[in-house]
């Protein structure tokens, strides 16, 4: 079996993928544009070091509404990032019902090669 057939295109999903916005399908495609949002803020952590500061910040997709939430523990003269992670919005990025084996990323790279097709007709 070779590797493209190794991958399980699901109708569904492609359905849900073809109605996703424009600047969705890019950035899925592409990786998001994040962008600086606000200031660092304060934050309280349970389970971090004791008596240690801890500041987060978020960046923002400058095409999507995900944003990039990040944690940081403050040194002195420097600071440890602790961890990132994803922030999605509620409606209009996250698939549903996706089986284990979609290749979903093949897909939506297809699906912005198709409309590329499409604007080019």
């Amino acid at each position: 079996m070779t590797t493209a057939q190794s991958y399980r295109i699901n109708k569904g999903v492609a359905d849900q993928i073809h109605e996703l916005d424009d600047n969705v399908i890019t950035c899925r495609d592409l990786r998001h544009a994040y962008a600086k949002e606000g200031h660092y803020r304060r934050v309280k952590v349970t389970g971090g070091v004791r008596g240690a500061t801890y500041v987060e910040r978020d960046r923002v997709c400058m095409r999507c509404p995900v944003k990039m939430r990040e944690l940081y523990r403050v040194h002195s003269g420097w600071l440890e990032r602790i961890r990132s992670y994803p922030v999605y919005p509620t409606k209009g990025y996250l698939l549903k019902n996706v089986p284990k084996g979609t290749n979903v990323i093949g897909m939506v790279r297809f699906e912005a090669f198709r409309r590329a097709m499409e604007e080019m007709e």
